[in-house]
């Protein structure tokens, strides 16, 4: 049994759910603070969100293109781009790109220009387009190449210092998620999560004794840029030790994704998704047995987040498919 449609989606089409707290919804309306388990909406300003003091002002320089509720917002300017945090999150933030932009062989990313302790980070943008623009645009496999030796850069960078380990998102975690706006869909999706997160421990001990890389810990398309002369990340807020098969596993499964959102063939979209990993494995060590078993847990993730996307929600069951079969 499954639940149906929220009825809040109709006016709220897009919702960016999580464990805890409120979830944000975007719509014609502008912004939402969504309570998921009583389906109730509050419109919000921005520009009022307490947790975020420095975005009022920044909201008063550009565009506001991206908007956490008490979480985060990014406000594009005639320069770059205006980051904001909460205040005692932005400090390592900027070491992060500081670090990065000053480690020899790593991928570009935005340049810190100035940083606030109310939380408001000035960034250059990284020149090229994103390879989500490019996927669109009909890219080539040489291009989706070309992002998978990005990615590979990254992960042979020198780690900023501040760094601590983590490990993947579990399954478990978003049927938890789920549950909250769709209890009889989580109960049925619970058996799969226990068994991917079971076969993703049983995975990363296979890598014990490997020494850990930067992961980008949000690695899909919209966050890589492609460039003759310069290719690069951005959005480096989930940056952290990992393995390297966490980001390309996420890499390969958006690319794929992008085929099945442009109706393609489950095999076409997956042909894709081996072209990152064919490209990345020709450059740096991969365990493919642990990338396929990372795999389903983004598939997973994927069919947990689009079920509260209105332009997704109808790829859902495919995506939780792919998540039961891909090995």
């Amino acid at each position: 049994m499954t639940d149906p449609t929220p009825s809040w989606m109709s006016a709220w089409p897009r919702a960016y759910p999580h464990a805890t707290g409120a979830w944000t919804a975007a719509g014609d309306r502008g912004w939402a603070r969504l309570d998921p388990e009583h389906g109730i909406v509050h419109v919000v300003d921005p520009a009022d969100d307490s947790r975020l003091p420095a975005l009022a002002s920044a909201m008063n320089r550009g565009e506001l293109i991206g908007y956490r509720a008490g979480r985060r917002g990014v406000v594009a300017t005639a320069h770059g781009f205006v980051k904001v945090v909460r205040p005692g999150r932005a400090a390592r933030l900027v070491a992060i790109h500081e670090a990065l932009a000053a480690s020899s062989g790593a991928p570009a990313v935005p340049r810190v220009e100035a940083a606030t302790e109310d939380g408001a980070i000035d960034l250059t943008i990284v020149l090229g387009r994103s390879l989500h623009e490019l996927i669109r645009r009909g890219a080539d496999d040489g291009v989706l190449a070309d992002g998978a030796a990005t990615l590979a850069a990254l992960h042979a960078s020198t780690p900023p210092a501040m760094l601590e380990a983590g490990a993947p998102d579990t399954a478990a975690r978003w049927v938890g998620v789920v549950a909250r706006a769709e209890p009889s869909t989580a109960s049925a999706m619970a058996p799969l999560a226990t068994c991917i997160d079971a076969e993703v421990a049983a995975a990363i001990s296979r890598l014990i004794g490997t020494d850990p890389v930067i992961v980008h810990g949000d690695c899909h398309d919209k966050n890589l840029f492609v460039d003759r002369v310069e290719s690069g990340f951005i959005d480096l807020d989930g940056a952290r030790l990992g393995r390297r098969e966490e980001d390309v596993a996420n890499l390969a499964v958006h690319v794929a994704l992008r085929a099945l959102q442009a109706d393609e063939l489950v095999e076409i979209a997956l042909e894709r998704r081996d072209v990152v990993i064919d490209a990345y494995a020709r450059l740096a060590p991969l365990d493919r047995t642990v990338t396929a078993v990372l795999e389903r847990a983004v598939w997973f993730r994927l069919g947990c987040l689009y079920r509260f996307r209105s332009s997704g929600r109808h790829l859902a069951p495919t995506l939780l498919e792919l998540a039961g079969a891909v090995l």
